[in-house]
């Protein structure tokens, strides 16, 4: 075992996934205690330190767990973290899990430090494209396989929600008749589920996915609901964007899709975009009351799709005014 693993990623079913991998290897070498650690805002790394440098009282080696919900440990911790890494503690494997971090977060000291001692992984969302791969893959481990207009239901009813789809192929292994997925069986798992939900396009939105956003937006008019509630989501999302300050962090306990969604936005785009695209929203709100006149839906797509294209600095304007 090394003295240090890293898992850093968005997509919390395949951090867990390779975390456990690092926890049943350590419990194979004999690394019997697990502590688990979470370094959120104000968190006290003496404690870890204390923790690191204590021997367990059985005498056991351990596995000392840290979760850093916002992805980086902050000053203090990206110090000590540095420092760790050049004598680690021989009877303890760290874990240390923390959301995708960006390529000047791993060319930062602290992470070199952690990767020259252990290991660090990086793990990828799995994309649209991917998705059915994926499935197919996961279904092929339990000796199933699955019919395509089964894997296309699928699809349609779980994507964007990783652990939403892990689930359902779990119910689908259940119910599934020898080991042929068909239709049905997939309709009997996730029929009662609706296809999209506002959250679902705010978070397409405002991760730079368009043609998902724009699919979305088109599936939730068709199901019924009213543009006003469509707008709330997205302003939301925009409100929370404009006010942050370039280093600050985003409010903890947000779900882990939101946050990532709003991490690669505030990536793609600078403070500025959000809160110019704010304005073209307070508009949408003026005509959804019936204050001004205009084409809610067709303004409310158009503005949809600004929130989603890529980010040209040019498109300022222009983006606040539909």
């Amino acid at each position: 075992m090394a003295p240090i693993y890293l898992v850093g990623g968005d997509e919390p079913l395949l951090v867990e996934e390779a975390a456990d991998t690092v926890r049943a290897a350590a419990r194979q070498a004999g690394f019997n205690e697990r502590r688990v650690m979470f370094a959120e805002p104000g968190f006290d790394w003496s404690a870890l330190a204390s923790e690191l440098a204590s021997g367990s009282l059985f005498g056991d080696r351990r596995l000392v767990e840290l979760r850093v919900p916002g992805g980086k440990p902050g000053e203090i911790g990206a110090r000590y973290l540095q420092t760790y890494a050049t004598d680690p503690a021989p009877d303890v494997v760290l874990l240390v899990l923390c959301g995708m971090l960006d390529a000047s977060a791993r060319g930062s000291k602290w992470y070199q430090a952690l990767e020259r001692a252990g290991v660090a992984v990086q793990v990828w969302p799995v994309s649209a494209t991917e998705l059915p791969i994926w499935i197919r893959s996961r279904l092929g481990r339990l000796r199933l396989r699955i019919e395509p207009e089964a894997l296309d239901l699928l699809v349609d009813r779980t994507e964007g929600n990783l652990l939403a789809t892990h689930q359902a192929l779990a119910q689908v292994a259940l119910l599934a008749g020898g080991d042929q997925v068909d239709e049905a069986t997939v309709l009997a798992t996730v029929g009662h589920q609706a296809r999209f939900d506002v959250q679902t396009l705010a978070e397409a939105a405002v991760a730079g996915n368009a043609l998902r956003a724009r699919r979305i937006l088109f599936g939730l008019r068709e199901e019924g609901l009213e543009a006003p509630l469509l707008l709330w989501a997205l302003m939301r999302e925009l409100r929370l964007l404009a006010g942050l300050s370039k280093d600050g962090a985003l409010p903890g306990g947000l779900p882990p899709q939101r946050r990532r969604a709003l991490e690669q936005a505030r990536r793609r785009a600078p403070r500025d975009h959000w809160r110019q695209l704010l304005v073209g929203g307070v508009r949408l709100d003026l005509l959804a009351k019936g204050l001004i006149p205009g084409a809610l839906w067709t303004e409310l797509v158009d503005w949809t799709h600004s929130i989603a294209r890529p980010y040209r600095p040019e498109r300022l304007e222009a983006a606040a005014g539909q």
